[in-house]
């Protein structure tokens, strides 16, 4: 009797867990039957695994890799950029694997579906837009060359002439000459101004400062949820990174930083694009990696847009 009694009393104390579980399981998997069964199986133990990681830029033959394949369980869709998902919950999407560089040919031309979208901004050419893109270059892999979904990979786009469609990917050794040809004859720099007017179209507060300064400076990266090049005003979140007073032998060290993706399985874009800012103000800069060192910090450089909160309290 005693032992009836206690597994009645452990059954009760269970269920709510139980429950929790297959809500849970639920608003995952939708009418997917086996996928309700297997997340009723192993859920939480799936999610205390590693998970998957970017296996690097370059094979040693020149070509990039691309990024093994991790277990995952099939998410809801997502319906947007940090909107809620049934009873005010924040939309939810797949973990980012890496970053991958693809050319953008003409606005609002992004191929749908990334997990997230960033943009190479260069105000105008010179020795400074020439080591970024080669850092960058040779640090991401060309999208081309990516198995990996689309939602788990944070595409970086550089604006690209019509007339040079069909730019094929750099290797990973690329050479300086071949940056700065590709940046004198095929970037757009006129497409790069109109992402700069798309974020200071009423900006949101976290860059109205430094939309009324001069942008001619740079290089800058712009990242959202979603593709930016036909919107405009932007609203907020997205994360804008100033690296006009970077010096170029501190570009790497950013550029490693914005590769440490978040791994999480599972976050709204606000919390993905702030665990990217956060990211980025790990960096540890000498002065001597500061164009003008005086007062100087790393916070000045990453500019993070929350989006209106439920109350009605202003984007910062």
């Amino acid at each position: 009797m005693r032992h009836l009694i206690f597994a009645i009393a452990l059954l009760l104390l269970s269920a709510p867990a139980l429950a929790d579980r297959a809500s849970e399981c639920r608003r995952q998997c939708g009418e997917d039957a086996a996928c309700y069964r297997r997340c009723m199986g192993y859920s939480y133990h799936h999610y205390r695994r590693s998970g998957s990681s970017y296996s690097g830029p370059s094979t040693g033959t020149g070509e990039p890799r691309g990024y093994r394949r991790g277990p995952s369980v099939k998410a809801q869709s997502p319906v947007g950029p940090s909107e809620p998902v049934g009873g005010g919950r924040p939309a939810e999407k797949p973990s980012i694997l890496g970053t991958a560089y693809d050319f953008l040919y003409a606005p609002g031309a992004e191929t749908e579906g990334y997990g997230l979208y960033s943009y190479v901004i260069l105000p105008r050419p010179g020795e400074r837009a020439v080591a970024f893109v080669r850092e960058l270059v040779g640090s991401f892999p060309a999208a081309s060359a990516v198995t990996e979904s689309k939602q788990r990979i944070n595409i970086l786009y550089l604006p690209t002439k019509a007339g040079g469609r069909g730019q094929a990917a750099f290797a990973a050794d690329v050479d300086t000459a071949a940056i700065k040809a590709f940046l004198d004859k095929n970037y757009d720099f006129a497409m790069a101004q109109g992402l700069l007017y798309h974020l200071c179209d009423r900006p949101a507060p976290a860059v109205a400062q430094l939309c009324a300064n001069d942008l001619s400076g740079g290089p800058y990266l712009l990242t959202y949820a979603t593709k930016v090049s036909d919107l405009s005003p932007l609203p907020p979140p997205f994360l804008f990174v100033d690296l006009t007073n970077v010096r170029p032998r501190a570009f790497p060290l950013f550029v490693a930083a914005y590769a440490a993706q978040v791994k999480r399985p599972d976050f709204s874009d606000g919390e993905r694009l702030s665990d990217f800012r956060l990211q980025l103000l790990n960096v540890m800069l000498t002065a001597a990696d500061w164009v003008q060192p005086v007062s100087a910090a790393v916070a000045d450089i990453a500019h993070f847009a929350e989006a209106k909160k439920k109350g009605g309290e202003a984007p910062k």
